[in-house]
């Protein structure tokens, strides 16, 4: 438990770097920048311990395709949508609203790997989701004005949707684990490196130059390779270790703790404040973990 407490305190103080990240670059240009130095960092350290390379050459063409599919949502949508919806969201509405996939994990568990639902983890998932309920329905934190669908704003929905993507691809990024021996290193390297390169497109076509701030070339140079190594070398690495330990479902909803965390963290630096329907939903959200954790302990899934 310690280590995914120290994964979702990482993955807190990502919405925190990228918060200041808008005042150095374009936010899809900073986060193709970053993904790009994390996938070049572990792809170097899997090469340091892989000298011939010779795994690569038993990937059969079904697993580039899951390749190349993880890249494209676990990286690119995931994080393309995540920094998009930051510009417009305080940094724990943000973490909070990201952190809807463990629903979705859930479903895919249930589908993908034929992981059984009890009644109990039905119930949990369900606390869970009502506990979500305020956050969307209590008054509306965005800084800018964004397009709406009913009560959810369109930087929400973009946050749906990373939330979605995530947890896609960490189910494909389980099934790749499941199907061979692969290095977490690679599968991340290669991922991010493609990822990265996906956002550098975007970027060029739908962000406004220049994409680095002039005079913030150096600041930006620092930040990036922060969030590359926080994130994406030791975080996204550490996050495929531990889907070999637990499902996918408690690594996705243990994350409600990066929301508590990153909204200290958005009162400590942004001056942030924490309506009374996060706390509701905080509680409720917790209550549906304790639920759901005590049954997959019960069912073998996860040890002690």
């Amino acid at each position: 438990m310690i280590l995914l407490i120290i994964l979702n305190l990482l993955y807190a103080s990502m919405f925190i770097f990228a918060k200041f990240g808008f005042d150095l670059a374009q936010p899809i240009f900073m986060t193709g920048a970053r993904m790009t130095l994390g996938g070049i960092i572990s792809l170097g350290i899997y090469g340091m311990y892989n000298y011939s390379w010779q795994d690569i050459r038993s990937i059969t063409r079904s697993q580039w395709n899951l390749i190349g599919l993880l890249s494209l949502m676990n990286v690119y949508f995931a994080n393309a949508l995540e920094v998009w919806g930051l510009q417009y969201l305080s940094v724990g509405k943000t973490a909070f609203i990201y952190n809807l996939s463990p629903f979705i994990a859930a479903l895919f568990a249930y589908f993908v790997f034929r992981e059984y639902m009890t009644w109990q983890k039905w119930l949990g998932l369900t606390l869970g989701f009502l506990g979500f309920l305020p956050i969307f329905m209590g008054p509306s934190d965005i800084i800018d004005t964004t397009l709406t669908f009913g009560f959810l704003s369109l930087a929400e929905i973009a946050l749906l949707g990373a939330a979605v993507s995530s947890i896609v691809g960490w189910t494909i990024m389980r099934l790749l684990l499941k199907q061979k021996a692969f290095s977490v290193f690679f599968l991340n390297g290669i991922s991010m490196l493609v990822g990265g390169i996906l956002c550098f497109i975007h970027a060029f076509y739908f962000e406004s130059q220049p994409f680095i701030k002039p005079g913030s070339i150096s600041e930006f140079i620092q930040l990036a390779l922060i969030m590359a190594i926080v994130k994406h070398v030791i975080a996204y690495n550490l996050n495929s270790y531990l889907l070999t330990k637990y499902t996918t479902t408690l690594v996705a909803f243990f994350s409600f703790t990066a929301s508590l965390f990153a909204a200290a963290l958005g009162i400590l630096f942004f001056h942030e404040t924490i309506s009374i329907y996060f706390i509701g939903s905080v509680l409720c959200v917790f209550a549906g973990l304790v639920i759901f954790y005590q049954q997959e302990l019960r069912q073998g899934y996860i040890s002690r």
